[in-house]
């Protein structure tokens, strides 16, 4: 939708455009939340995926921006609140969300608990993007409501995951697990979202980004890497959280180094933000000259050498 979807020419056998067939997605997602905030969509039929949440949040000012249709949003601002505020109930004292002894994710075959650099980024972008939303409909006690606690997470954030003493050199911890352990594999998608959020300082955000860069080096190197995505894992998973069955327990294999495709834009947002506007394109390019090879058809992860990941089947 940002990008301007719709392009040119027929998207479907019948007549269907993207921003009414998004319009109809989000309605259905609204329409499953459930009493105490958490939504049964799809996969996540569960609830159990919390992360669902921020992003259709997120995914929904998206769909302001681009129709205009705030009257959809006003509608749905109440079931937001109720979404947001589960995030809302769950912070700790540094005003962070904290999953507990255990909770799922993006990554669902790798267990996570504590607070998670991840699930925080998201919930920091959506509540600035309900802030906006709440202004867009008149509603400022509210947007600054969000606004306020945004600006918590934003100040604990450094405080709470900056760890320059991490193997390999200073990045993020991915979580502080809820027994007090300094998780640092270095999964793409709690590295680079706050990155590309503003969530760290320029130096910070350098660092993180020359210490990935070094790894990337790395991995070329001794893994044919390829740089169809970003990686699931920069370093391999430890065994202790690594809860993947056979061949892909093993470095660098699906959720242990694979790439999942959509978290690679944020990997080139981070580098846009933190200035390296060559590295963001040639990462972007890269990206893309693997899609043209071949689709990402096939699987829903691409492995380290760019090759379409193996199936149960294979």
């Amino acid at each position: 939708l940002e990008a301007g979807i719709p392009a040119e020419g027929q998207l479907s056998s019948a007549s269907f455009d993207v921003a009414s067939g998004f319009r109809k997605h989000l309605s259905r997602i609204f329409g499953t939340v459930q009493a105490d905030g958490r939504s049964n969509f799809g996969y996540d039929s569960s609830g159990e995926f919390v992360d669902s949440l921020v992003n259709t949040i997120i995914g929904t000012r998206a769909y302001l921006v681009h129709t205009g249709d705030l009257a959809f949003v006003r509608q749905y601002l109440p079931t937001m609140e109720h979404m947001i505020k589960y995030f809302i109930d769950r912070r700790n004292a540094d005003g962070l969300y904290d999953l507990g002894p255990s909770g799922h994710w993006y990554y669902d075959a790798m267990p996570t608990s504590g607070v998670n650099a991840n699930h925080n980024a998201l919930f920091y972008k959506a509540l600035l993007e309900l802030a906006e939303m709440e202004r867009a409909a008149d509603r400022l006690p509210e947007a600054r409501r969000y606004e306020r606690a945004a600006a918590q997470i934003k100040a604990s954030f450094a405080k709470v995951f900056w760890n320059p003493d991490a193997p390999g050199g200073p990045r993020l911890s991915d979580w502080i697990a809820y027994d007090g352990e300094k998780v640092t594999y270095a999964a793409d998608v709690c590295q680079f979202p706050a990155v590309a959020l503003g969530l760290r300082s320029e130096e910070q955000a350098s660092q993180l980004l020359a210490t990935l860069d070094a790894r990337i080096a790395e991995l070329e190197r001794d893994y044919n890497y390829a740089g169809a995505g970003s990686l699931s894992a920069y370093w391999p998973v430890p065994d202790h959280i690594n809860y993947l069955h056979l061949w892909q327990r093993n470095f660098p294999i699906y959720m242990n180094c694979g790439s999942f495709l959509a978290q690679t834009y944020w990997e080139v947002m981070a580098s846009a933000q933190a200035g390296d506007r060559a590295g963001a394109l040639e990462r972007l390019q890269t990206w893309g000259e693997a899609g043209l090879e071949h689709s990402f058809m096939g699987n829903n992860w691409v492995q380290v050498d760019g090759r379409v990941g193996l199936g149960a089947a294979d």
